[in-house]
């Protein structure tokens, strides 16, 4: 019985990783505030990293820790704005154009639609001239002075560039990342 269960979740994780880079943006999957994915692909990258509401500034309207359906609508210009000025990414030394940007809400907490965390997917174009195995350089500022160290998020961010998957870490005390650099 055991090895049937494991076979069947190897499938299904295999099934999920060979898919996850044609899904659709609607059929996103939840991903817990704190964990991210970076897909460096040939001709872009797929970014979706999950945040908790607490990171952003003057857009939970009703001060409740969550945001409605309707203040997400209401911020999402400001939101996104928020969340790229405080994350930047250069890959190969260039940055690389957004061409989507998207906000997604798979966890809700009430009937309501609340929610205590936004996921960020964004799709980038590769620079032209940009090599294929290229050093991938992170910073975010997504970190508080004034909230509390155990109140801080760690983020674990897995990129996947070509053959080689590493995980990083990002935290209030170490907010910039080099990988992939040493080629």
């Amino acid at each position: 019985m055991r090895l049937v269960t494991a076979s069947i979740l190897v499938g299904i994780t295999l099934f999920t990783t060979a898919t996850l880079p044609f899904t659709k943006l609607a059929s996103a999957h939840l991903m817990s505030a704190g964990f991210g994915s970076i897909n460096i692909r040939s001709d872009d990258l797929i970014l979706l990293i999950a945040l908790p509401v607490a990171i952003l500034n003057a857009v939970d309207d009703n001060h409740d820790g969550l945001l409605q359906p309707d203040e997400i609508k209401r911020h999402r210009v400001d939101i996104l704005e928020q969340l790229a000025a405080n994350f930047v990414m250069r890959i190969g030394g260039a940055d690389w154009p957004v061409t989507d940007d998207e906000l997604l809400v798979s966890l809700h907490t009430d009937n309501l639609g609340s929610t205590p965390q936004i996921e960020w997917w964004q799709r980038r174009v590769k620079p032209a001239g940009t090599p294929l195995n290229a050093c991938v350089e992170i910073s975010a500022n997504w970190f508080s002075n004034n909230m509390a160290l155990h109140q801080q998020f760690t983020y674990a961010i897995q990129i996947h560039q070509n053959d080689q998957t590493e995980i990083i870490t990002l935290t209030r005390d170490l907010s910039r990342v080099r990988v992939f650099c040493d080629h």
